[in-house]
C-alpha cells in the first residue's frame, strides 16, 4: 500500500520547486534574453494563492 504514496511525496517535493522556477525565472539577470519580464504584484499573489490551496489540498 505504501507504494500508492509516492506520486504524492514527489509532486510534493515538485511542488516548491516549480514555484520557485516560475517566480524567480522573470526575475534573473539573463531573464531578457528569451524575452521574460518581470511579473506584476498581483500574478505573485495569484501563483502564492495557487500554490497554498494545491499544498493544503494534499493534506
Amino acid at each position: 500500500m505504501s507504494a500508492c504514496r509516492w506520486p504524492a511525496r514527489g509532486l510534493t517535493i515538485a511542488m516548491p520547486l516549480v514555484g520557485l522556477v516560475t517566480l524567480a525565472l522573470p526575475n534573473m539577470p539573463m531573464a531578457g534574453l528569451p524575452g521574460f519580464t518581470p511579473l506584476p504584484l498581483v500574478l505573485y499573489a495569484v501563483i502564492a494563492g495557487i500554490l497554498l490551496v494545491y499544498a493544503a489540498s494534499g493534506s
